[in-house]
């Protein structure tokens, strides 16, 4: 019997998308001593989530000087920003893009800031795409950044963004 694979979101690498294109919370698991609702598990080749079952996939992101850098972003939470929180991994350190309720400060946005400078000096507009297409090729999501970006209402959904 194989062993199962359980990882926090944040700790998965590009080298987890390689051996398993998607993963997925392993919430009906939250009981189990070391996971937590941050815990994500790999879908297998054969499994189907369900259209409100998160799903998290490679993503390749392209910056305005020709250089691409690995990450990821989420399936199945909407279709902007918010919804595909996409990140960058960059220098062994995931990069987010989206901060949720939080506006983007501090130290963290000083960092993640310095990041994505090592690869652009001028990083903005960062395209991304899911590695991951539908049958006929279209890619199961896609968008373009222009900053860091934090949901400023949820009861209106408005975004805002720091460059």
């Amino acid at each position: 019997m194989k062993p199962r694979i359980r990882k926090p979101l944040h700790s998965l690498t590009p080298d987890d998308f390689d051996a398993f294109p998607r993963w997925t919370y392993a919430d009906d698991e939250e009981g189990e001593p070391g996971q937590d609702e941050c815990t994500v598990r790999p879908l297998g080749q054969t499994e189907h989530p369900s259209p409100l079952q998160q799903v998290h996939v490679q993503a390749v992101f392209f910056f305005p000087n020709g250089r691409v850098r690995l990450g990821m972003l989420t399936l199945h939470a909407g279709d902007d920003v918010a919804g595909h929180q996409p990140s960058l991994y960059a220098a062994g350190e995931w990069v987010n893009f989206y901060w949720g309720a939080r506006e983007p400060a501090g130290p963290a946005l000083k960092e993640s800031s310095k990041r994505l400078r090592a690869v652009a000096k001028d990083p903005y507009p960062v395209r991304y795409v899911s590695s991951l297409c539908e049958a006929d090729g279209r890619p199961l999501a896609y968008g373009e950044l222009h900053g860091f970006y934090w949901l400023v209402d949820w009861r209106t959904g408005e975004l805002r963004v720091l460059a």
